[in-house]
């Protein structure tokens, strides 16, 4: 995800080595990582942790998304999406995937839900 976003959206190069304890230095997906966190984007897991290897939820997407698009979330943060699993999004990421919904670039599955905690894969996100 962090090479995808880093490379879809130009975003500069890392200056800075990394702190968190489970990127390796001189990892092919180091500069993309430091990319995100130096450019807002994301700020890992929390504890020194990235979050290398691991599954990014719809909901983690989608927030990171949202903040590379750079859009004004104050006017969604504390209303419903109209997805049938609203009750689900997580507080931190209901105004990003309410802001997407708006701007047609985030839609509903056939049931109408967004599934905010399950995985997303390299395909839906290419497809966002």
């Amino acid at each position: 995800m962090a090479k995808i976003i880093a490379l879809a959206f130009k975003l500069p190069d890392a200056s800075e080595n990394s702190t968190f304890t489970d990127v390796d230095g001189g990892s092919w997906y180091e500069p993309y990582v430091l990319s995100l966190l130096e450019s807002g984007i994301t700020n890992g897991m929390g504890n020194g942790i990235f979050g290398i290897g691991q599954d990014i939820t719809r909901q983690d997407a989608f927030t990171m998304l949202a903040k590379v698009l750079k859009l004004d979330l104050t006017s969604y943060a504390d209303k419903s999406t109209g997805f049938g699993d609203d009750n689900e999004i997580s507080d931190y990421a209901r105004a990003s995937i309410n802001a997407l919904k708006n701007l047609g670039i985030v839609g509903g599955d056939t049931n109408g839900n967004v599934n905010p905690t399950a995985k997303i894969t390299r395909a839906e996100i290419a497809k966002v």
